[in-house]
């Protein structure tokens, strides 16, 4: 057999392998480069707080980490924190977080602290114990359920709305 044969079919093969190598190399960066924020619960600690009837107050931080997984820059301008009632349904309740907007570099990390402080009810009727962790936990378990279900919601500069549930397995009395 001659080589001259074979020749036609290996440049074509050759060719097919590049074009596909071409356009799968294409297709992963252009899925790195569509806009990607992912969120991790880092942190979540509870301080309890003073008692003014029936009424609790406990203090609460709660540490988010924001993974920018694209290889363009993005921007967070507003964050939301909802906390999952026991019964169902979503509690908003007024926190502190970051200075918005906040710049995310391409492929990097930001932590969102979210600071505020949970006016519960009922103290007389929920708290069984004098312990503060047991406090915290029962008013916790009462009001949003057992395990902690937050609901994290940014807006981003990339025409985005990143909606995730996090949920808090464990978390520290301060």
């Amino acid at each position: 057999m001659d080589a001259q044969h074979f020749l036609p079919a290996v440049s074509l093969a050759g060719s097919v392998c590049s074009a596909a190598f071409t356009a799968y190399f294409w297709l992963v960066r252009v899925r790195n480069e569509r806009p990607r924020v992912r969120l991790f619960l880092s942190n979540c600690t509870f301080d309890l707080s003073t008692r003014r009837g029936d009424d609790r107050f406990i203090h609460f931080r709660m540490e988010v980490i924001a993974a920018n997984c694209s290889v363009l820059p993005n921007s967070i301008l507003k964050a939301v924190l909802r906390w999952r009632k026991a019964e169902g349904g979503w509690d908003e309740r007024p926190f502190t977080a970051s200075a918005m907007p906040i710049n995310l570099p391409a492929s990097h990390t930001v932590l969102l602290p979210f600071t505020g402080t949970l006016k519960l009810g009922n103290a007389d009727v929920i708290e069984k114990s004098e312990e503060r962790k047991e406090i915290v936990a029962s008013q916790l378990a009462h009001w949003f359920g057992d395990p902690l279900v937050l609901q994290v919601e940014l807006w981003t500069l990339q025409k985005q709305t990143i909606v995730k549930e996090l949920t808090a397995l464990k978390w520290t009395v301060g």
